[in-house]
């Protein structure tokens, strides 16, 4: 159904074309019953082939002869329209492909390898939260970023709207933040998260430079520009030598091509320098948006702990959103673990982790959306493996899990459910919602996985995320894990408090409480 001559289409590509100042033609192909599929995507080409014929300006339109320059040509559509999109630039006969039909037909779910043949190097494509193709939407940019193709995607979320709402709804306040038309055919090579804005070089954009588009304060902000603003967490001190706690730490990196490095903590070495110490692999927290290993926060409280437990300790700097969205944490958190695993035969490319290490006594662990991390990490390597490595223990501080039933006294606090939910879908835009396996446990089927006999839950009395954490015992003690898990509440205590008071009672206790689950092992 629709037409390119309905009053809808008419007026939003006329729109299009006074606002970024194109030649607009509006396609007008055959709809199914009448012309069946794939007479849609003939049409289509025929029409692109018509466009090209005025090349050499004797086309037969004047219009297109006269004023368009053919050199910056864009492609775009909605819903079905946007799938013929993608077919016009990819243009692979695949009609016909014998065992293909259905939902798996490559016209509607294109393989990567056809994604990497896109004949254009930018793409911006907009979901809706209400869609019922959001999730397409989303997995089509996931797939083409790892497709091999090489030109640059961006994806605009718009939350809280439905399909195609921008023709039925063009005056919806959203409709114009989309950007849509500037933004898809004169902006599209500076409208990306960035945080290196050199903001010394002015933009066609800096009239909108102080638009917030998104704004998690206290912790970051971003602009209508795609800047990105972290308000905490970007403080950083280098490694060296610690006098407060005799520990040495260095910056190691663990993939240059993926931006994934840490910081590696040694303790003094005692009278036996060949000694081989337990090794803790540890994920910083932050909502997958700030900190670091590097920040001053996480480097004492590794330097202590280190100090404290005589262990080895790899503090893992994976990238962050929303530049590098969620699931990106996850696997670059398995590719340190990897990395770890190289050095087993002491043939890896650190020497500390050669020389140093016993793989027979691994601990994961966090805080926070770190603590997330390190679950997923022992869950997967339960499920994976990881050769060489016995992972022994996994200690969580205040896990970031959460769902969309509530937990215990989660109802008394409904005004901060929103902003949970929404920082959620902010990390990781293609998520399903609360109930995604990545952040509630409980829906995860390969929970009962977890690869570790002993697990440590610490949780706060006035966190927010505190019955999760009691919860996510009853989940391991039902779910056909085998291991022994104990939780330690803080009583009067926030979120990560330990970070920010480390010299108080509860923070010391929780240090030693740590330091007794590694060494009594």
């Amino acid at each position: 159904m629709q037409s390119a001559f309905s009053s809808a289409y008419h007026n939003h590509v006329s729109a299009a074309a006074a606002e970024a100042k194109v030649i607009a033609v509006s396609v007008e192909y055959g709809l199914f019953l009448t012309r069946p599929i794939p007479g849609c995507y003939e049409d289509s080409w025929s029409a692109l082939e018509w466009v090209a014929l005025h090349s050499g300006g004797n086309g037969p339109e004047p219009w297109i002869n006269e004023h368009a320059n053919l050199q910056r040509v864009f492609i775009g559509g909605d819903s079905a329209g946007g799938n013929i999109t993608d077919s016009m630039v990819s243009r692979i006969d695949i009609f016909g492909l014998p065992g293909v039909k259905g939902s798996e037909d490559p016209r509607i779910k294109p393989p990567a390898e056809d994604l990497a043949q896109l004949g254009c190097e930018n793409m911006l494509v907009f979901v809706a939260e209400k869609d019922h193709l959001f999730h397409p939407g989303s997995n089509y940019v996931k797939k083409l970023k790892t497709s091999g193709w090489g030109g640059t995607v961006q994806l605009v979320v718009n939350w809280g709207l439905g399909h195609c709402f921008h023709i039925f709804k063009p005056h919806h306040v959203k409709a114009p933040e989309l950007g849509y038309y500037n933004i898809c055919l004169h902006k599209m090579d500076i409208v990306r998260f960035n945080s290196h804005v050199d903001k010394t070089k002015p933009t066609a954009m800096d009239s909108h430079s102080s638009e917030i588009a998104f704004d998690f304060s206290p912790f970051l902000k971003v602009y209508k520009d795609g800047r990105v603003e972290r308000l905490t967490g970007c403080d950083v001190v280098p490694p060296g030598h610690d006098p407060a706690t005799d520990v040495e730490s260095k910056d190691v990196v663990i993939s240059k091509d993926d931006d994934v490095s840490a910081r590696i903590f040694l303790p003094k070495l005692n009278d036996d320098p060949t000694q081989k110490l337990p090794l803790l692999v540890y994920f910083h927290g932050g909502g997958f948006c700030i900190e670091s290993p590097f920040s001053p926060l996480y480097h004492k409280f590794l330097n202590s702990l280190v100090s404290k437990s005589h262990i080895v300790a790899v503090s893992v700097h994976y990238r962050r959103a929303p530049e590098h969205p969620v699931p990106i944490a996850y696997e670059d958190s398995w590719t340190s673990l990897k990395w770890v695993a190289s050095h087993v035969n002491e043939n890896g490319p650190e020497e500390w982790l050669n020389n140093h290490v016993n793989f027979d006594k691994v601990f994961f662990s966090g805080d926070s959306a770190g603590a997330n991390i390190a679950h997923h990490m022992g869950v997967r390597a339960g499920a994976h493996g990881l050769s060489g490595i016995n992972v022994e223990g996994i200690a969580l501080v205040h896990p970031y899990f959460w769902g969309v039933e509530r937990v215990g006294s989660e109802s008394q606090s409904p005004e901060h459910h929103a902003a949970v939910d929404n920082l959620w879908r902010f990390a990781c835009p293609t998520s399903t919602g609360s109930d995604d396996p990545f952040l509630n446990p409980e829906k995860d089927p390969n929970m009962g996985k977890l690869a570790c006999n002993r697990v440590l839950v610490f949780v706060a009395e006035k966190d927010l995320m505190r019955d999760r954490g009691w919860y996510y015992q009853e989940l391991l003690q039902k779910c056909g894990w085998l291991g022994v898990v104990e939780v330690m509440e803080a009583k009067g205590e926030n979120h990560v408090f330990h970070l920010f008071k480390p010299d108080c009672h509860n923070a010391v206790s929780l240090l030693d409480r740590l330091v007794s689950f590694i060494t009594n092992s």
